[in-house]
């Protein structure tokens, strides 16, 4: 039996709206009320659905954008919609990367309702979003998003005063801005939408704050009513983004190979990787691979992919996270590397940071010049395969770790001999260590001495050579060993002498010839001892003297 309650594709507030056909009525449907109301008819029937068949992608014009919430569709502007893009929904968005998984989800959870989304993931959404065949997509200015606002203080030309042009303090007028409660769209959206448009251009130092301020992004509550900075991050229940439709942006798949300089651009890194992750991301790209050679590109090359900012020194330009700085859209700190050291540049503000540290991480797209002979692993596996150019010829070479060298079939040392094999006490692993030198693993209690693996307690040496010892032998390194003493007695281990010894044994006790003293010896270690003292004196140990107690 179908039920006459049916689902829609939309909703408010990160709940489905529901269609009551008996008598037309529409609520927000959380599983158990809709409306603020409990469904006491329908909390036990099913919800049925209709599909629907949309020839959307076929047409070249787009739906006025209305409540109904279709889209994409166009606004009075002409500004071309997506459909609205919910966290949990996105396929291609990175859950573990931009969500804060907290106090109320498990780790196992796929997607936690509750958690908070930095803002700095949202701009890849729209990077990432294909919609009617096309991937020019990016969040909305602030001129964009108050055009679809409905209420006369949000609307664009309204009070609130924030403008593509004015976006900082100077032009929000705080009271303003605040809008109307509740306030809405013309697609009817509920919840939190971020803008593209950034607080102020950039970054300054906070004399009184003593750290960096960052700009974060305008966005706009529709459940509040109001136009604020977004400030870091905001609830993944109440957020809806949608894009905007820019035919101006461009757009490459990768590997992107670039007419004017020859380079072939690999896809960008999933994580922030250092100079030597890097390189090794870059190799296993190549491998298999004959067309390309993957490598970290030089700062020279990396500046190649800079578009929309003419500062020749690397001096940065106002902060955008539209991708507009990059030929691929990255709104990122890229990584370079040559003979001047490690270098980066910020593609949301195309800045260029020169920087010595090689624990220092960023995202890295590796590049390409020129076909790759290390394709077919000429090295077998055995060793790293090095692309190596003499005047335009493009060879390789094997590269074996240090101390190895390769010897046209395998990477070989010193150890290549197995000299180690025969060594009494050894496991038979050999380590080399520097071209003409070797250590030898030992076996347990054994230590390399540099020609042998020996045990310095081997022969019993605390039995035999020292008195008031327990016995027991434990050994510190290939030449020194340590006896255990018979502590309950005053005896102590010292390595100078290779005894045990008590100090309050010496001939005199040493607390006989202590002022104030009562002669009585207690031993603390081999060379420590504490002396009893008259009334009204304590032992200071610094001094080895009886002195007044504090009053």
């Amino acid at each position: 039996m179908t039920a006459d309650v049916f689902w829609s594709s939309t909703g408010a507030d990160s709940y489905p709206w529901v269609l009551d056909m008996s008598d037309g009525t529409v609520y927000t449907f959380n599983g158990c009320t809709a409306g603020g109301f409990y469904i006491m008819r329908h909390s036990e029937s099913p919800i049925s659905v209709r599909c629907v068949r949309s020839k959307l992608d076929e047409r070249t014009d787009f739906p006025a954008c209305n409540k109904t919430g279709i889209a994409p569709c166009k606004d009075a502007d002409g500004t071309i919609w997506s459909s609205a893009l919910y966290v949990e929904r996105f396929k291609d968005f990175d859950h573990n990367k931009y969500l804060d998984r907290g106090n109320s989800c498990s780790d196992d959870e796929e997607f936690c309702p509750d958690a908070e989304v930095d803002w700095w993931g949202l701009p890849e959404m729209c990077r990432n979003l294909n919609e009617k065949g096309s991937k020019k997509w990016r969040l909305p200015t602030i001129d964009e998003i108050r055009s679809i606002v409905t209420t006369d203080k949000l609307k664009k030309g309204g009070s609130c005063g924030l403008k593509n042009e004015c976006h900082d303090n100077s032009c929000f007028n705080e009271e303003a801005c605040k809008g109307d409660e509740p306030s809405k769209t013309l697609l009817y959206d509920f919840g939190y939408m971020f803008s593209g448009t950034l607080s102020f251009d950039y970054p300054y130092y906070d004399e009184e704050a003593g750290r960096t301020i960052y700009p974060d992004l305008w966005l706009l509550s529709t459940k509040g009513g109001y136009l604020a900075v977004a400030g870091n991050s905001t609830s993944a229940r109440e957020l809806f983004q949608r894009c905007v439709l820019d035919e101006t942006l461009e757009i490459h798949e990768t590997p992107y190979s670039d007419t004017e300089t020859g380079l072939t651009w690999s896809d960008i890194s999933s994580d922030y990787l250092t100079l030597s992750e890097a390189n090794d991301y870059c190799y296993e790209l190549s491998k298999g691979d004959f067309d390309h050679w993957w490598r970290v590109p030089t700062l020279d090359e990396l500046k190649t992919l800079v578009r929309n900012c003419s500062n020749e020194d690397g001096s940065p330009c106002p902060v955008d996270v539209s991708g507009k700085y990059s030929a691929l859209r990255d709104y990122d700190v890229l990584l370079a590397s040559d003979s001047n050291g490690i270098s980066s540049i910020d593609f949301w503000n195309a800045g260029i940071d020169l920087d010595e540290n090689s624990n220092s991480k960023a995202y890295i797209r590796c590049v390409s010049d020129g076909s790759n002979p290390c394709a077919d692993d000429p090295c077998n596996g055995l060793a790293r395969c090095n692309v190596v150019e003499n005047e335009g010829i493009r060879t390789y070479e094997c590269g074996c770790p240090d101390f190895y060298e390769w010897n046209g079939s395998n990477c070989e040392s010193i150890c290549s001999t197995d000299p180690c094999g025969s060594v009494p006490h050894s496991t038979g692993m050999c380590n080399p260590t520097s071209e003409t030198t070797y250590e030898c693993k030992c076996a347990s209690d054994y230590l390399w001495n540099g020609s042998a693996c020996v045990n310095p307690c081997e022969g019993g040496p605390c039995t035999a050579e020292s008195a008031n010892s327990t016995g027991e032998c434990t050994v510190v390194s290939a030449e020194e060993y340590k006896c255990s003493c018979n502590e309950d007695e005053g005896f102590y281990w010292t390595a100078a002498e290779h005894k045990c010894v008590n100090p309050c044994a010496a001939d005199p006790n040493p607390c006989t010839l202590v002022e104030n003293s009562t002669g009585e010896c207690t031993p603390a270690s081999a060379t420590e001892y504490e002396c009893g003292c008259n009334e009204d004196l304590a032992w200071y140990a610094p001094l080895k003297e009886c002195v007044m107690t504090a009053m």
